[in-house]
């Protein structure tokens, strides 16, 4: 798993959240990187208005937008949540 492959999954989830209107224009999502060896998880969080600042992301309330210590846990824990999305835009296209 590359830090590439992370952001690319990011980016979707961003493009997702957008399509479903879970997220406004002016918020960014964003991953912090983790270090299993430096004790940082890998969290998903949003930046209103490019101040940098962290908000919980909405399609991680529940667990403050942990991801994982590792990318790997990163990139299963992202696969889930667009899972969710996903299965969210077929079930509203399909009505």
């Amino acid at each position: 798993m590359t830090k590439q492959q992370l952001d690319t999954k990011v980016k979707m989830l961003h493009s997702a959240c957008k399509r479903l209107g879970i997220i406004r224009e002016g918020e960014e999502t964003c991953l912090q990187e983790g270090s299993k060896i430096n004790g940082r998880a890998f969290r998903l969080y949003l930046s209103k208005d490019g101040r940098g600042s962290h908000h919980t992301h909405p399609c991680c309330i529940g667990n403050a937008g942990y991801l994982g210590m590792t990318k790997r846990e990163a990139s299963e824990a992202l696969a889930f949540i667009l899972d969710g999305l996903f299965a969210a835009e077929d079930a509203l296209s399909a009505r």
